[in-house]
């Protein structure tokens, strides 16, 4: 039962965020949203997409190979990273974007589901179901998407420039302050990245530990 629970939870994230990426696909120009494939520029987008991706893939993994540790393994090992990279989400725009920003929308239209309601889904939804236990190994592997994103924003502005508003490459003000505040920031959210995934694992164990209790 629980485990038909989660493939309903999952499926229906894959369908909500597809849904929400193709509302901000037909709409107009707002802060940190862009109409067509230019929102893929946004971390935000592109961490929502890969959540809703590997939600898709878990749940493929799920009907088809139930009885497979190892494929069950490696679906929550990826939903593991793209948890972790919807909290980076959650938390770069709450703690670093919103205070920076105070008088600009983070939670109106497309982003309201982006910045919020799907990194909280995300991220309760694993804490409660996940199975699999994760090391170390695995908790290095959430740095990765938001290494390679900061790597292909940092190429791109060394590229072609930063350019001016609105049309400037450094769409979020990381480069503000000057490039080595800015290879600070994304170095900064990479160890970030890697703390909240040992965040996660802390609540795993929480959660194990209460049902082993329970269970006793």
């Amino acid at each position: 039962m629980t485990r038909k629970i989660r493939i309903a939870l999952n499926i229906i994230l894959f369908a909500i965020v597809i849904a929400v990426w193709l509302y901000m696909f037909k709409s107009s120009e707002s802060f940190l949203s862009s109409p067509g494939l230019t929102n893929l520029k946004y971390f935000t987008v592109l961490s929502n997409i890969y959540a809703g991706v590997t939600s898709l893939v878990w749940a493929v993994f799920a009907i088809k190979d139930k009885d497979r540790k190892d494929a069950y393994k490696t679906a929550d090992i990826l939903k593991y990273t793209s948890t972790v990279a919807l909290m980076v989400t959650f938390c770069v725009v709450l703690f670093f974007l919103k205070p920076l920003y105070k008088d600009l929308p983070m939670y109106s239209g497309a982003n309201f589901w982006f910045h919020l309601i799907i990194p909280l889904w995300g991220i309760i939804e694993f804490i409660i179901f996940n199975k699999t236990k994760l090391g170390i190994k695995e908790n290095l592997f959430t740095g990765v998407p938001a290494f390679i994103y900061g790597l292909c924003y940092l190429l791109n502005i060394l590229i072609n420039g930063k350019g001016e508003w609105p049309d400037s490459n450094d769409w979020y003000g990381f480069l503000n302050w000057g490039l080595p505040v800015g290879l600070v920031i994304f170095m900064m959210i990479v160890l970030i990245s890697i703390l909240l995934g040992l965040f996660i694992r802390g609540m795993l164990k929480i959660r194990y530990k209460f049902l082993n209790q329970q269970n006793a």
